[in-house]
């Protein structure tokens, strides 16, 4: 039997994409392609992945930004996915998440932190912008830096790193910070969970 060596970039890569596939979130237009700079946004969709959680003040008062970063970049093909990855998160908690703060995009429940350890997301809330073509993170980290510390919060938003990234992304430019600290509320993983699947609300 042939044994195959693969680079470390590669075992992560495949890892990626079975983990989008047992959950159910592959996204449309997806196909494989190496890992190389972002094309133009309209041939090669993003997906945002959003990682929340029902009880974190701070994630309930980025609602309002990911109202607006979703109005605004959805019409540009970008697909914007909630995902909630705590362990006492039900589909019932998410119906009533999303309802309560008027969400428009759908939210998923990360049965198994799947998703969360395919992405290495440990802070809620944590945005994660993926070129759905290749699979690349192309951003990870805060939403902006209004919140420095848990429960500290600055008079003004002085960066916004995730609304910059996509319009990087959708103006086919150099995204210029990739990577930042997300502040907020640590992802507390599911224990004993042999479910593979993120399930809607």
């Amino acid at each position: 039997m042939l044994a195959l060596r693969l680079q470390p970039a590669t075992q992560k890569k495949i890892y990626f994409l079975a983990a989008l596939w047992a959950c159910g979130l592959i996204p449309a237009g997806f196909r494989l392609a190496p890992v190389i700079s972002a094309p133009a946004p309209s041939r090669n969709p993003v997906v945002v992945y959003i990682f929340l959680a029902e009880d974190c003040k701070i994630c309930q008062s980025y609602t309002l930004t990911l109202k607006d970063l979703h109005r605004e970049y959805s019409r540009a093909g970008f697909e914007f996915v909630g995902v909630f990855p705590n362990a006492a998160s039900t589909p019932q908690t998410l119906s009533a998440f999303q309802e309560q703060y008027d969400l428009p995009f759908p939210v998923k429940l990360d049965v198994n932190n799947q998703l969360s350890r395919a992405l290495g997301a440990q802070i809620t809330p944590e945005a994660v912008v993926v070129e759905s073509a290749s699979n690349k993170i192309l951003y990870q980290g805060r939403i902006d830096n209004t919140f420095f510390a848990l429960g500290r919060r600055r008079s003004i938003t002085t960066t916004q790193e995730l609304r910059e990234a996509l319009a990087a992304v959708k103006s086919g430019q150099k995204i210029k910070v990739t990577k930042t600290e997300a502040i907020g509320c640590l992802i507390t993983p599911r224990k004993g969970d042999d479910s593979n699947r993120l399930q809607s609300k």
